[in-house]
């Protein structure tokens, strides 16, 4: 049984509530809950934080970093439990996806493979320097003056590379000292204009989640991502904003990034 099934038994199962599992789950994150103080600026604040904290774990089922973006401080009781955690949102994904066809989304290629009649462009493989050297390799450099290589298991935009025909000696340091490393390479993509003005370093997106209920499809809690200063990304995991869009006029409501930052 692999990771993924263990966590999926354990998300799953009455044991997914209980106190001792997100009491555990504060004691074992201690580094990272002393890191994401400091992070916010409240290292003074240490001994007086980690009571509330621990009790955002075990009863709200909050981490560390919610804490601080959801406030939880401002916050009553009955506030509180109107957010929903990672911890639950990874619960609602295991109840209404498929689990074995999901692990498709955790390689970019099998993505791709799947999706390739919506992606508009081509993208391939490499898994070894060898790939360099391929008439596929060869064609797509001469159809692409500009590209992305991204690491096939990575997410919240980290590891990827943008890369052109100027320095395209990048690639092989991607296989040094014989690694196996494995990247989907990606044409660049150029956005419409009213995107680009937002932030014109990254490629901006709209993420739109939607549920298949059978007879009918609806979207909720759609957001659009923006990049910032010089990151080339607009992942929130890169340092990103996420703004919150109101489905029924299309407008942003609120806009914040992952340091707790508010923007207008």
């Amino acid at each position: 049984m692999n990771i993924y099934d263990i966590k999926r038994k354990v998300y799953l199962s009455f044991f997914s509530r209980s106190f001792i599992l997100h009491y555990y789950r504060f004691l074992s994150r201690k580094q990272y809950i002393l890191s994401t103080i400091k992070k916010f600026g409240r290292e003074k604040d240490t001994a007086q934080l980690l009571p509330l904290m621990r009790r955002a774990y075990t009863k709200f089922r909050w981490n560390a970093e919610e804490f601080f973006l959801f406030k939880y401080e401002q916050l009553n009781d009955k506030e509180r439990s109107e957010f929903c955690p990672e911890f639950d949102h990874n619960i609602f994904c295991l109840k209404v996806n498929n689990f074995k066809t999901a692990k498709d989304f955790r390689d970019k290629m099998k993505t791709y493979i799947r999706f390739k009649p919506f992606f508009k462009r081509e993208c391939i493989l490499l898994t070894c320097e060898k790939d360099l050297h391929t008439q596929e390799f060869n064609e797509f450099i001469k159809h692409n003056e500009t590209f992305l290589a991204k690491q096939l298991d990575a997410c919240c935009g980290r590891g990827i590379l943008k890369i052109t025909r100027e320095n395209i000696d990048t690639l092989h340091s991607l296989f040094k000292d014989g690694q196996r490393n494995r990247f989907i390479l990606e044409p660049y993509i150029i956005q419409c204009k009213e995107l680009s003005a937002l932030h014109p370093e990254s490629v901006n997106t709209l993420r739109i989640p939607t549920i298949n209920y059978g007879d009918h499809i609806e979207i909720f809690h759609p957001f659009l991502r923006i990049g910032k200063g010089s990151n080339f990304v607009d992942n929130a995991g890169s340092g990103g904003i996420g703004c919150n869009i109101d489905i029924q006029s299309g407008s942003i409501v609120c806009a914040g990034d992952e340091n707790g930052i508010d923007y207008t």
